[in-house]
């Protein structure tokens, strides 16, 4: 195939996708007080702790695929403001379990039902096909990152 220009290019309309994706949900993320990455981490910290897993910074790390720095930097903003607690980790001393406190449940709840409506608006758009859009993803995801955590997550679905 021939480029005639970037927008023939997967991954410049990815990359222009994704801009535009990151907008829409810091500016809904605003009244909350949180930044995506913290908003990333508290929902890491609310679906891993549902699947029986006591997170830790290194689970969430890899759940989400940030550096463990953005993670540690995330965690203290968000123990700071009381939406985060740390629990040291009864089978391994070293170890830091995070939880979310009652405020920090309820601040993800309602984040979370604030960026439902989002995406839904985001992928208005797409009519009846926004499931299938995601499905496309999820198969490129599994085809480009087999071995991950995420891709193990993929193929429960």
């Amino acid at each position: 195939m021939q480029r005639r220009g970037p927008t023939d290019s997967a991954g410049f309309l990815l990359w222009q996708l994704t801009l535009r994706w990151r907008e829409a949900l810091d500016q809904a993320l605003l009244p909350f007080g949180l930044t995506h990455t913290n908003y990333v981490v508290i929902a890491s910290i609310f679906w891993l702790a549902t699947t029986g897993n006591q997170p830790n910074q290194r689970t969430i790390a890899d759940h989400c695929g940030l550096e463990p720095m953005s993670i540690s930097k995330a965690v203290r903003s968000l123990e700071a403001d009381g939406l985060v607690a740390r629990r040291s980790d009864r089978t391994d001393k070293r170890a830091v379990i995070l939880l979310l406190t009652a405020p920090g449940q309820r601040t993800f709840h309602a984040a979370l039902q604030t960026l439902d409506r989002v995406e839904s608006a985001f992928l208005s758009s797409l009519g009846g096909k926004a499931e299938a859009f995601k499905d496309q993803i999820r198969t490129v995801l599994l085809a480009v990152d087999a071995s991950s955590p995420l891709a193990a997550e993929l193929r429960k679905k």
